[in-house]
């Protein structure tokens, strides 16, 4: 199973230098993409649309080709004021059900995207004791066998406290796949 990498844009860090660390973390694992994570929160907060873009685009002149999406949702986007200067990424949609279940919400078309790569259809629930996302793959090169595989496998951690947690989570996907009950 391929593995992507996620990076988490931090506004008031230069982007160039948060992508760098970023490929030093990854090291040798041989990750495909590397998505780029578009929000905004108290901790984070919102620089404007020069800075957003400014961060953004340094990111992706390090990253090169691997930087091929983005991570973000529709509420998040709009605020941004990216309009559709990055519609040529992939996008993975975070837009979770309130009960956390299968299917996903239907897409609704936003920042140029006419479809979605991934989703996020789940918001902070518990599996093999760490508290994640659950996503689904959403590519039409997949066919329906594929896309079910994955639904019981592709997981993002999230909120992880340790990295040892998160090793240790990598570690069990990449051997067994996702096996254990959500609690």
């Amino acid at each position: 199973m391929p593995v992507d990498a996620y990076l988490y844009l931090y506004w008031s860090e230069p982007g160039a230098t948060q992508a760098a660390n970023c490929l030093g973390i990854i090291g040798d694992v041989p990750a495909g993409a590397i998505w780029l994570d578009v929000e905004f929160d108290e901790q984070n907060p919102w620089p404007g649309l020069i800075g957003v873009n400014s961060v953004l685009y340094a990111a992706y002149e390090r990253l090169g080709a691997r930087a091929d999406g983005l991570y973000t949702s529709r509420g998040q986007w709009s605020q941004s004021g990216l309009g559709t200067r990055y519609a040529g990424k992939r996008l993975w949609d975070a837009h979770p059900r309130a009960d956390n279940s299968l299917p996903p919400l239907p897409f609704e078309p936003y920042g140029g995207w006419s479809a979605r790569a991934l989703v996020q259809y789940t918001s902070s629930v518990t599996v093999c004791g760490l508290n994640v996302d659950m996503n689904v793959l959403e590519e039409e090169e997949m066919t329906q066998a594929e896309k079910d595989e994955l639904v019981a496998r592709v997981v993002t951690a999230t909120n992880a406290h340790t990295d040892e947690k998160l090793l240790q989570l990598i570690a069990y996907l990449r051997t067994t796949g996702v096996k254990c009950a959500q609690s």
